[in-house]
């Protein structure tokens, strides 16, 4: 599955100059307010900042609807505290669960609520491979240094919607929410023994890009 969305993704950079109209490329930065839904009850997940930096490409399908396809890298995860036991308030260690994505987004969408083509509204499914995974900090005054992409599941499939503005010289900026819908956790049971509910990712991601 992961190869298809790159031979879309790729297959459209090459057929795009033979479009009609003029298709645009760009690069875009910006910041991530990542979380995971589904931890254990004796575990408090916060929000942890991170980044994304991408390419995509701006491809006309009629005069209000683009095709938008992306390639972004994004550092998602969670801070954890983790409790005495899963009816505790005393806590014994915190960690953050860092977890970089290669997301592949070849069949996202963009539709211009005006005709200034300036505010836009973004929806698209989304691949992500993990390309790296480490838990940080301490529990019971032990430091936690782990790589644990092995307990992670590679693929990451979920969805996206996003509100974004372009600008008539080429710069945009935007809001996207992403809302993970496969379980990225290999591991059934926590550190306690009861069984883990499906371990998501949920983002709200900001952007700043460029199109030239």
């Amino acid at each position: 599955m992961k190869y298809l969305y790159l031979v879309i993704f790729l297959a459209t950079f090459f057929v795009a100059e033979s479009y009609a109209q003029k298709p645009e490329f760009g690069l875009k930065a910006g910041l991530n307010l990542a979380n995971l839904s589904g931890v254990s009850s004796g575990v408090d997940a916060k929000i942890k900042p991170g980044v994304n930096l991408g390419v995509y490409g701006h491809i006309p399908i009629t005069n209000q609807i683009y095709y938008f396809p992306e390639l972004v890298f994004s550092s998602l995860g969670s801070k954890y505290s983790y409790f005495q036991s899963a009816s505790s308030t005393a806590v014994v260690g915190n960690t953050t669960l860092n977890l970089n994505y290669l997301n592949l987004l070849p069949l996202s969408v963009k539709l211009y609520v005006s005709k200034s083509k300036a505010l836009n509204l973004i929806a698209r499914p989304q691949l992500g491979i993990l390309v790296s995974a480490k838990a940080e900090g301490e529990i019971y005054g032990d430091p936690v240094n782990e790589d644990i992409k092995e307990e992670m599941n590679v693929m990451d499939i979920g969805l996206m919607i996003g509100l974004g503005y372009d600008t008539s010289f080429g710069l945009n900026i935007g809001g996207k929410y992403q809302h993970g819908l496969s379980n990225i956790d290999k591991n059934k049971t926590d550190i306690w023994g009861n069984e883990l509910p499906p371990l998501t990712n949920r983002v709200i991601q900001f952007y700043l890009g460029y199109a030239f």
